[in-house]
């Protein structure tokens, strides 16, 4: 390891390591020990401060409005519907059969660790099987955002999802947590994520995934789907100057649902572009004559097929939709952008 990087990451670590400091009485000071907890509490604030009330079923019917990006890098591929659950009693979840359309229900406690399920039926949550008082219940339902009647038929779905709870609109009881801590907690594990998170070994059960990297995935991704329903890959480039296009290839991605790739500011939120486009999925991008797709980065001109602008300090995420066992495995990756 260069000089160079063991400053930065001795850098990171002194920073996480000193924020017991400083804080005003009443508010509760964020450590690593309990980072995971205090972002998210947050993100359940930042969510209900959308959604409505507890126990309120919220559906978005179309996508993502740049302006309500309740949590970071959210997809565009799918239209998403959540619910805010306070366990003190048990709560049922119905979740229809899509048939060919993709759907899944994701189960979010307040330590951040995540059951996800693709299969249609009827679900009983409680405090002890979950972990904690809070959860943040998401569905996702594939829409192609640039087709109104596809996304009129995503809706129709939406509609048979059935949430039964006894709390609604109940009062939110959290700690409040020092936000300028939180905030250099996030964006150091944010630079180092970028240096080789796994989100596979970071996104699921407490008892399936690694400290470490757990850790990071709550920072970089939180609310991601566990890897036997998603593989993701959270990525940067040398030069990631809105300046410096970039391009990628790729053909046959082992996947039993879709992929797609979609770009972030520097801090891991979709900016809005004069194209208003942000991401391409494998059925929403356009293919060239031998089937492959091709994806551009910045430059974008008329003539570019596929292209995603991009701002200073940009990353992007690519998330592959009920992989299979050589993604899984890491045997199969990702081909990596080639600067053009």
């Amino acid at each position: 390891m260069s000089t160079k990087k063991r400053l930065k990451l001795s850098a990171i670590a002194l920073s996480i390591s000193s924020l017991s400091v400083g804080t005003a009485l009443a508010v509760e000071n964020v450590n690593v020990d309990n980072f995971a907890r205090a972002e998210s509490d947050s993100m359940i604030r930042s969510q209900l401060s959308v959604i409505g009330d507890i126990g309120k079923l919220f559906h978005m019917r179309g996508p993502i409005p740049l302006d309500q990006q309740a949590i970071i890098r959210m997809n565009m591929d799918t239209l998403y519907s959540g619910i805010i659950l306070d366990l003190s009693e048990p709560a049922v979840i119905t979740l229809p059969d899509g048939g060919d359309r993709y759907i899944s229900m994701q189960v979010i406690n307040q330590d951040h660790y995540i059951y996800g399920n693709t299969e249609a039926g009827t679900y009983t949550l409680t405090k002890e099987s979950t972990g904690s008082r809070y959860v943040t219940v998401s569905f996702r339902v594939l829409a192609n955002a640039n087709d109104p009647t596809d996304i009129m038929l995503a809706n129709q779905l939406q509609n048979q999802i059935s949430v039964n709870t006894p709390f609604v609109g109940v009062d939110l009881e959290l700690p409040e947590w020092d936000q300028r801590q939180l905030k250099i907690a996030r964006d150091a594990l944010n630079t180092l994520a970028l240096l080789g998170l796994d989100a596979s070994k970071g996104l699921g059960l407490e008892n399936k995934v690694d400290p470490v990297h757990h850790l990071l995935s709550t920072a970089s991704g939180w609310g991601g789907l566990p890897i036997e329903n998603a593989a993701y890959e959270i990525l940067s480039v040398e030069n990631n100057e809105a300046d410096t296009p970039y391009q990628v290839t790729v053909n046959d991605v082992p996947v039993d649902a879709f992929w797609s790739i979609t770009v972030y500011n520097r801090d891991g939120f979709l900016e809005a572009n004069d194209l208003g486009v942000n991401s391409y999925n494998s059925l929403t991008a356009k293919p060239n004559d031998d089937g492959s797709i091709t994806i551009n980065f910045g430059d974008c001109t008329p003539e570019k097929r596929n292209c995603l602008p991009i701002t200073n300090g940009w990353n992007y995420l690519v998330r592959m939709y009920e992989p299979q066992a050589e993604i899984i495995s890491g045997e199969w990756r990702f081909p990596e952008l080639i600067k053009i």
